[in-house]
Parts: C-alpha cells; sequence; structure tokens
C-alpha cells in the first residue's frame, strides 16, 4: 500500500507499480536538481523490507572497485578479489541473483560525461550487463541526465515540478503565511521547483518573520531571493543555491547546446520542432556563414538531448517547453536576445491564421508577437498587434486577458514617459475600453480621462475625439444617457472638424442608439439618415446597410403601434357588445334562481 508522501502521490503509485511487476528490473527518476529525485528514491528504500537493500550514492564519482566492494560487503557478501574489476562484477552481479534486493544508485549523472555516455568503461561494463543480462533484482537509478544506454527505455519516471496547490500546501506546511493568492505566485515563480521552495521558506522564516508579504516590506529582490539568496544543505553543499544547479545543468552542456537552450527560452509558448529549427539555425550558424538545410530530425535529436538532461519538459499539446524556472535565469545570464526574438516575431507571423477566428488558440500567434515585441521595447508595434484582434477578444468575453496586456503597455509608456507618441493615450483608452466589458467602471472612466487629458496636452484631436467617445461608451453602460450624449456630440464635432468622415457616421450612427433607446425617434432617425449618407459617399456598404436597417427598425415599431391602435378602435364595439350581453345574462340567471 502506497502512503501519502509530500503530495507526490501519482508519481509515488507510478513508480510502485513498476516496483510491484516481476517483469521490471531497472526503474530511473530523472529529473532537474533539487526536484526530490532523492527524496522519491528514499521513500521506498525505506519502506522497501521483502528484500534485502542497499543505497549507492555516486555523487563523488567513486572508484568502481570501491563502489561494487561496498554494495558487495552491505549485501553481506564477501570481496574475493580486491580490485580486480572483473572478478568484482561476477561476485556483485551473483550476490544480486542469489539475494534480491533493491539497489538504488543515487545522483548517476555524475558518472556520464557531457554525451550521456560513461566515463568510466567499469561501470559502463556494469550497466550493459544489468541491461543485457536482466536479473531477479531491482535497480533503481535518481539522475539528472538519461544515459544514452537507456534512451527510449521504459520505467523512466521524469519528476516534474509541483503543482500551485502542492506547492502551496507544502509552503504552509513549512509556516510560511501568507494569502492563498500570494502563495501561489511566489510557487508560480519558483515553478514548484521542491529545494527552492524550502530554501525559500527558510529564508522567509529566518529574515521575515515567516510572513511572505515582508518580501516587499524589506525591498528584497524576488530574483536573487529566488536564485541566490535563498540557500541550504544539498548534495553535500551547505550554501547550496538554485543558481548553482542551475549552473551544474549547464556545465555539462557544450557551447553550441548551450546556446540552443538559450535561444528556446524565449519561447513563451510550447514549441514544435519547426518552431525551434528556427532557433537552432541561429545557435549554429558561424558569423559568415550561410544557411543551410538542416534535417528536423537533427533537430529533435538536440531537443530530446535537453530533455534527457531536464533541461526541456515535454508538453502535451505542442512537443517541447522550457522550464519556467529556467527562463528568467537564461535570460538574466544571457541578455542580448533581439536576435531571438525577431526570429520568434518572424516565425509566429508565417503561421498565425487570418481572420476570422473562433476561439482564443487561434490568436495565441497574435499574443506571442505581441509579447515578443514588448520584450523588444517595440512597444508601438506590440500595441498595432493587440489592436488587430481587441475586437474579438471583447466579443469572446476575454476582458481579463485585454487589461492584463493593456496593463502592461500603459506601464511601460509612464515609465518612458513618451506623451508626445499617440500611441501612449491609445493605450490608456484601450485599458479604458477592457475595464467598461469588464463592468468596472470607475476604473474605465478615470483612464479614459487620462487619455483625455494627454491628448488634449499634445494637441491630437482625433486621439481627443475617441477619449470622448469611450467615456460616452462608459456612460452608457451605466445607463446615465445624456452624459452619453454630451461625449458623443463632443467628439461629433471634432470629427466634423478635422474631417474625419468615419469617425462622423460611427458618431452620428452611435447617437441614433441612444436616442432610439430614449424614445426620441425622431432624432435618432436623423442620426441614422446623417451616418448612411456618409457611409455611402465613403462606398461603407455594410456599414449603409446596418444603417437601413435600424431605419426599417424605428419605421416598424411606429406601424407596429398604429396597427395595435387601429385593432384595438376596430375592436372595442365587439367586446362593448360582449360584455353588455354577459352583464345582463349574469342578472337574469341571478333572477331565476331567486324563484
Amino acid at each position: 500500500m502506497v502512503k501519502p508522501w509530500v503530495d507526490r502521490l501519482e508519481e509515488m503509485t507510478t513508480i510502485q507499480s513498476w516496483i510491484d511487476d516481476s517483469n521490471v528490473n531497472l526503474l530511473g527518476i530523472v529529473g532537474l536538481g533539487g526536484m526530490g529525485k532523492s527524496a522519491l528514491a528514499a521513500y521506498f528504500y525505506n519502506n522497501f523490507s521483502t528484500h534485502q537493500k542497499f543505497w549507492a550514492d555516486v555523487s563523488l564519482n567513486p572508484d568502481f572497485a570501491a563502489f561494487a566492494e561496498s554494495i558487495i560487503k552491505g549485501l553481506s557478501g564477501t570481496v574475493n578479489a580486491t580490485g580486480d574489476v572483473n572478478i568484482l562484477i561476477a561476485d556483485l552481479f551473483k550476490i544480486l541473483h542469489q539475494n534480491p534486493c533493491l539497489l538504488v544508485v543515487d545522483n548517476v549523472e555524475t558518472l556520464l560525461d557531457e554525451s550521456g555516455e560513461w566515463q568510466n568503461e567499469n561501470y559502463a561494463s556494469f550497466f550493459q550487463r544489468w541491461k543485457q543480462q536482466g536479473h531477479t533484482s531491482i535497480l533503481l537509478l535518481t539522475t539528472r541526465d538519461k544515459p544514452n544506454l537507456y534512451r527510449g527505455d521504459n520505467y523512466w519516471y521524469s519528476l516534474g515540478r509541483f503543482t500551485v496547490d502542492e506547492g502551496k500546501t507544502l509552503l504552509k506546511a513549512l509556516q510560511i503565511e501568507g494569502s492563498d493568492q500570494d502563495l501561489g505566485n511566489l510557487v508560480t515563480k519558483i515553478d514548484g521547483h521542491a529545494l527552492t521552495l524550502r530554501l525559500v521558506a527558510a529564508y522567509l522564516r529566518e529574515y521575515c518573520d515567516s510572513q511572505l508579504s515582508q518580501i516587499t516590506e524589506l525591498g528584497l529582490d524576488e530574483f536573487e531571493l529566488i536564485y541566490n539568496e535563498a540557500s541550504g544543505l544539498h548534495r553535500n553543499k551547505t550554501d547550496a543555491q538554485l543558481s548553482w544547479i542551475l549552473e551544474q545543468h549547464l556545465d555539462r552542456l557544450s557551447e553550441k547546446q548551450r546556446q540552443f537552450l538559450v535561444n528556446l527560452s524565449v519561447y513563451r509558448q510550447p514549441f514544435d520542432v519547426t518552431a525551434a529549427t528556427r532557433m537552432y539555425i541561429n545557435a549554429n550558424l558561424v558569423e559568415g556563414e550561410t544557411e543551410e538545410p538542416i534535417k528536423p530530425i537533427e533537430v529533435k535529436k538536440e531537443l530530446q538531448n535537453l530533455f534527457n538532461r531536464s533541461l526541456l519538459s515535454r508538453s502535451n499539446k505542442k512537443g517541447y517547453d522550457c522550464p519556467l524556472l529556467l527562463k528568467p535565469y537564461l535570460q538574466k545570464k544571457y541578455p542580448d536576445l533581439t536576435n531571438c526574438h525577431q526570429i520568434a516575431i518572424n516565425y509566429y507571423s508565417s503561421i498565425v491564421p487570418p481572420p476570422p477566428w473562433t476561439n482564443l488558440d487561434e490568436i495565441q500567434g497574435y499574443l506571442e508577437i505581441f509579447y515578443h515585441y514588448y520584450q523588444l521595447a517595440e512597444y508601438d508595434e506590440a500595441l498595432d498587434y493587440l489592436h488587430y484582434i481587441d475586437e474579438f477578444m471583447n466579443l469572446q468575453g476575454y476582458y481579463d486577458l485585454r487589461v492584463k496586456y493593456y496593463s502592461d503597455l500603459v506601464t511601460v509608456y509612464e515609465e518612458i514617459d513618451d506623451k508626445n507618441n499617440w500611441k501612449y493615450p491609445a493605450s490608456l483608452g484601450s485599458l479604458g475600453n477592457a475595464y467598461d466589458s469588464l463592468g468596472q467602471y470607475q476604473e474605465a472612466i478615470e483612464y479614459h480621462q487620462q487619455s483625455l487629458a494627454i491628448t488634449i496636452d499634445i494637441g491630437n484631436r482625433n486621439g481627443e475625439a475617441y477619449s470622448y467617445i469611450g467615456l460616452g461608451n462608459v456612460y452608457q453602460s451605466l445607463r446615465q444617457y445624456q452624459e452619453e450624449i454630451e461625449y458623443y456630440q463632443q467628439s461629433l464635432n471634432i470629427f466634423i472638424e478635422i474631417g474625419d468622415r468615419n469617425g462622423e457616421a460611427n458618431t452620428w450612427f452611435n447617437l441614433g442608439n441612444t436616442f432610439k433607446k430614449l424614445n426620441r425617434k425622431s432624432e435618432a432617425k436623423e442620426c441614422y439618415q446623417n451616418s448612411r449618407q456618409l457611409s455611402q459617399a465613403m462606398g461603407l456598404d455594410r456599414d449603409v446597410q446596418e444603417c437601413n436597417n435600424q431605419l426599417i427598425k424605428l419605421q416598424r415599431g411606429w406601424l407596429e403601434k398604429s396597427f395595435y391602435f387601429i385593432l384595438a378602435v376596430i375592436k372595442f364595439p365587439f367586446a362593448l357588445v360582449v360584455f353588455v350581453l354577459l352583464v345582463i345574462w349574469r342578472w337574469i340567471k341571478s333572477v331565476i334562481s331567486k324563484q
């Protein structure tokens, strides 16, 4: 029976089923350093009571003879020929065959070279023989890098991060206090990394009275806290930090492999081989060389290599992903990623579908283009792409998403204080529109007023008109129609003044809708007719048809009311006769009943 252990129930259940399977004699746990591989293996080791067991830690890369002798002695065997490797291997397999046991070999990556092969031929011989011959004992390996010998084998568990809920549970168990949202945000930033959660919790207990809120109050840099400040015992190192763990992984890569990984880290979403190929070409292109065709299988092998080294994860949706924990570290260590972001923009530009769209997945590529332009500090281009999909996001109800992205833009425009750039107030207005759709009307009004003030200050009459429209729309949502009309009329005056016929036509139409709601039909009719006239002059057939539809509805409403009035007049005499007859009948009936 598997007992719950640090919320790793799924992992424990799977690995336990492999241990219980008589056909399985070798299994492995692979994952990023600090994910809890050794701790998980220790759980099975401590609960393995049926047979003998032995734990071999090879983190210091011991001589194979010392490794073999320690196992033989640990399993109550006799070392017959000290130092003779061939005899040691034979004796080791003999005792493992005669006395079925669990043999855990921890930190196997230290026995491997950069390519994933065994550094020592004696270790290679031992593990190859185990793989070829099979055994009655069980060999459990933990490693950061999956050995080439076992690539493609089953019964290897890729140990991932804690979920947000699991991470919050762990932080609470470690006595860290904070709101559920704040705890969840911290788990997300740490990417559910088991060791770092514990190290950060220890730091908070020591310096922040276990209060998560003190990170901000004490002015701590979150990146420095997570990657460098929080430290503790790991792998015989008493002051292990997350940055140290990640550097150990990166040091095992070649220069081109490292550059490929850095390039891939700019992708915010999971990526396939095609997207990875763009970054692979860039990582392998030497200055002065021309691009040569690269076979997809070459890129696939490199991706799988990084995956086997726990530096990429597999995504159910689309190929691979760079761990969230690794991305900020790589991007801070290698900050010059301009070319990579441009490559990502070119890639997404080549695959995004044109409208019409039906769901968020179909516009995700546009959001990624926005993100990469944002990372390049090309905020105007980022705003253009966001505006391109804004109407769809609004119609589909992605209000929170609109608020998030427009808020990001407003923040950076405020930081660079580029008030002469008309796109700054445009982003404020768009954020106001997003809050209006979300039903947060006070915030919407505030942002539209900020936009209005800036457009007036820089003399942007067109932007000023659209700020009035934004305010009018908010007051329409609030059903304060007189204020709505006043703002629309101010925008209309500006559009007429600057000769913006499209803006004028749209504003006439908006006024028509408002007057229609107020049952001021003659004014509504005049507005729709003005809008139709302008739309006809601009050749906007669709807008002309919409104006005609509204005029027909106005006319239809008058005709329907006239019809019902006439019908009532016609039917009134008949109804009166029926009513009189009914009264007479009831009177006669009452007289008869009295007699």
